[in-house]
């Protein structure tokens, strides 16, 4: 053998050890690429969290927070904040945590406000666990250009975070999903199981108002509260027609519940300044109504009290003020016949114009309430302090006077709902 040929088997073999040991190079980058690739799984108290791989690198988590079993953030955020010198505490990043509550507690949050937990689970063993969240935008970066850069990251973060709570779930056997509200309607009615002495009325056309006594409620409120959503009815106009109010005085507002086919689900929330909001409630049962809940609640209390309130129809006597303005007064006297009640209401517009109304009214129903259905209403004009003149816009209009718990008259005009949300308060004593 030449020494030409020696030295090609001589370059052959070095190349074939050359790929050899890019070859092997190449395995180990891929093995390194897939240890990195792989998913993040937090073990706490016997729970478990995946943080799926494509996230694994873009967040912190710790299971050390004393009151959160995970708690996640994002890693971008907290160097940033590190690096602008903002306290380690900020909660700059953070995306969501995961906590564990004794149903003590929950009954407790579940009475006010939980803005920032959202109940998800129970394990069947009295502990119910919460999604815990920001209120707040907690992404940071060290500069604007940066934020705009990183702003589809945090997004893709966040609609992570917000769907984890039914694969949390899943991995974790023992739990079983949970749903609690936490609208104003929700919270006055668990009041009503969890703080005692928490009052409430109930009214409907057929007795008025009715003061439950000692009515255990819990079933009524359970079938208002679980396995149903209230969601903001934004845009939608209040239906026309009756309802079944429920009156929560210690929180000063109270909840309309409409009978109208079509509209059973839809509930009004007004307040004692006539502020109001619609809700819609969607039960997980599309059978379920919940006016016919409210009104079911009212006959119970009307055969448990024996379809009376304390108060009488001879308790809406007097002149009664509209509560926030003061502009309209309704007079109610003893009319001519027996049983009839003479209403005349005059609502000042201007110092030239006026509303007025004339009606006779009767009792309705064992408690404080009377109806008419004959009301005149016109509007007198007066062009000189003696003289005007008087334009009828109706006549044969139908509508209730109600007393609610709070010793007010609640004035339902079946007719134009000129009193839509108003309180009249007494402000003098009765006139015979």
């Amino acid at each position: 053998m030449n020494k030409r040929s020696l030295l090609c088997i001589l370059l052959a073999l070095a190349m074939l050890f050359a790929f050899a040991a890019c070859g092997a190079e190449a395995e180990e980058n891929k093995g390194n690429a897939a240890d990195a690739a792989k998913d993040i799984v937090l073990n706490n108290e016997g729970l478990q969290l995946t943080i799926p791989a494509e996230y694994a690198s873009l967040v912190l988590t710790d299971t050390s927070d004393p009151e959160l079993l995970f708690s996640v953030s994002e890693k971008a955020s907290v160097e940033a904040s590190e690096a602008l010198g903002e306290p380690v505490d900020a909660g700059a990043g953070w995306l969501f945590g995961i906590r564990r509550i004794s149903e003590e507690e929950l009954h407790e949050m579940l009475c006010y406000d939980m803005s920032g937990r959202e109940l998800i689970a129970s394990d069947g063993n009295g502990s119910y666990y919460l999604f815990c969240h920001p209120t707040d935008v907690r992404m940071v970066r060290e500069n604007n250009e940066k934020m705009s850069e990183d702003m589809a990251q945090w997004s893709a973060l966040n609609e992570w975070a917000w769907s984890l709570c039914e694969s949390f779930i899943e991995e974790n056997p023992g739990l079983q999903a949970e749903h609690r509200g936490n609208s104003s309607l929700e919270m006055d009615l668990y009041r009503l199981l969890w703080q005692p002495g928490w009052n409430y009325t109930v009214s409907a056309p057929d007795y008025g108002t009715l003061d439950p006594k000692d009515l255990d409620a819990a079933d009524y409120v359970r079938r208002l509260t679980e396995g149903v959503r209230y969601a903001y009815a934004d845009g939608e106009k209040a239906p026309d027609g009756e309802y079944v109010r429920i009156e929560f005085p210690d929180s000063d507002e109270r909840f309309d519940f409409f009978l109208a086919e079509g509209s059973e689900n839809v509930v009004r929330q007004v307040w004692s300044d006539g502020y109001e909001v619609l809700y819609k409630a969607s039960f997980e049962d599309p059978s379920v109504k919940a006016s016919a809940i409210a009104y079911e609640w009212y006959r119970a209390i009307a055969e448990h009290t024996g379809g009376t309130n304390s108060y009488t129809p001879d308790d809406l006597l007097g002149r009664w003020a509209e509560k926030i303005a003061g502009r309209c007064l309704i007079e109610i006297t003893r009319g001519e016949g027996e049983g009839e009640y003479a209403v005349h209401i005059h609502w000042g517009s201007s110092a030239f114009e006026s509303a007025n109304w004339d009606m006779t009214a009767y009792a309705e129903g064992n408690g404080g309430q009377l109806r008419y259905e004959n009301a005149r209403c016109y509007i007198r004009t007066y062009s000189s302090e003696t003289e005007y003149t008087d334009t009828v816009e109706y006549e044969n209009g139908t509508g209730t006077f109600i007393l609610n718990s709070a010793y007010e008259i609640l004035w339902d005009d079946e007719t134009a709902h000129a009193a839509e949300n108003c309180v009249f308060v007494n402000v003098d004593i009765p006139v015979d």
